[in-house]
């Protein structure tokens, strides 16, 4: 099982079974393991997290683009097929985020959203039917703050 930050895949495994998308499924949850196996230094540049993602999701056989633009001049940090993962380093403000979010699962093509940041940050478990979910990099670590 791979934790989340609210536990053991509740909050999209939900979503993912009223979508009836088990390829989806099947895939996200391949990003989330190889996710949990990222670990970085407490200190660290936002390029280091982009690199020890990408090595983990080489290492898991996942294939992505990173820094991919799509329409309307939107760029994601990485896109796996549907599935987008943002990172953040240290606490974004929150409107911010849930704006971006919203901008993010507005896009036809997106599948479903994975924010990776540093700490652990809520977010709603989805937005227009696509499940959201935070990956605490400190959890990985088994702290979180």
């Amino acid at each position: 099982m791979v934790k989340t930050e609210d536990g053991f895949f509740s909050k999209w495994e939900r979503v993912i079974k009223s979508q009836s998308e088990k390829e989806f499924a099947d895939r996200m949850t391949g990003v989330l393991q190889a996710l949990q196996t990222v670990r970085v230094p407490a200190i660290c540049e936002e390029t280091a997290i982009h690199d020890a993602i990408g090595e983990a999701l080489t290492a898991a056989g996942i294939h992505y683009k990173h820094e991919f633009r799509v329409q309307g001049g939107k760029r994601f940090d990485f896109w796996v097929r549907g599935v987008v993962i943002e990172v953040k380093k240290g606490m974004p403000p929150k409107l911010a985020l849930l704006n971006q979010l919203k901008r993010y699962a507005s896009v036809a093509a997106v599948s479903g959203v994975i924010i990776v940041s540093q700490k652990v940050i809520k977010v709603p478990g989805s937005l227009n039917g696509k499940p959201i979910v935070s990956v605490s990099l400190n959890k990985n670590w088994g702290v979180a703050f």
